[in-house]
Formats: C-alpha cells, structure tokens, sequence
C-alpha cells in the first residue's frame, strides 16, 4: 500500500530536508574533506588554521560554511597547488565571529567570500 502525501505535507518535508545544516564543532587546526560539504564547520578558540587541500576527490560545487565562533582570527590556508580565489584587498583570516564560505569551482580552484580581515586597515 502506497501512502501519499498531499502537497503542503510534501513541501515541508523538502524544506526541513534543505533549511536543515548540520554543524561540525573543530576544536584543532583542520584539513577540510569531501564529507565536509554542505555543512557548517564552527570553530572554536583552539583552532587557529583550516586548510584547503589537493584533493581530487572532493567534488566540484562543493559548498563548506566556516564561522568563527573563537574570540580569535582563524586563517585559511591552501595546500601547494590550490588557488584560493577572494577579493584582493583582504587576507584569507576569518574575522574573530565572522563566517565564510567556501565553494569549489574547478580542480584545486575555489572561491571564498565573508568576512575577512580587510589589509587596508592594517598600517604598514
């Protein structure tokens, strides 16, 4: 016997499945992976870098959301042949409450917007 839902019944089942993010605590320095995307990595005072690796097994159109929820900075890093695309006036830091996201484009490739610490207020 088939159980059918009706339409509104059916719609919120789809939107609690894509409005529902689940959240990783790191509490260390972290190497993001494929088993990361489409998840929140939240950070905590222990974590001073994440890192993008060379890998090739996770998926272009990956989508990783980082919040800083430390009383620090936490920098991004990338591993030697990933390109870490995000505006030219700020450094890959995540700003101390801050959140990023990060979403891969092309092999090693990948685009990072939010809240960086902006190099223009730093005196040189």
């Amino acid at each position: 016997m088939t159980i059918q839902k009706t339409i509104p019944e059916f719609l919120q089942d789809l939107y609690d499945k894509i409005s529902t993010v689940e959240i990783k605590t790191i509490d260390m320095d972290y190497v993001i992976s494929d088993d990361d995307n489409g998840k929140l990595l939240s950070v905590n005072d222990v974590c001073r870098v994440i890192t993008i690796p060379e890998e090739e097994n996770i998926p272009i159109g990956t989508k990783i959301e980082i919040e800083n929820s430390s009383s620090r900075t936490v920098a991004l890093e990338t591993e030697r042949r990933v390109t870490l695309q995000f505006p030219s006036k700020y450094q890959p830091t995540i700003l101390q409450f801050g959140r990023v996201t990060l979403l891969k484009k092309a092999n090693n490739t990948w685009i990072a917007s939010g809240n960086f610490e902006d190099t223009s207020l730093i005196w040189g």
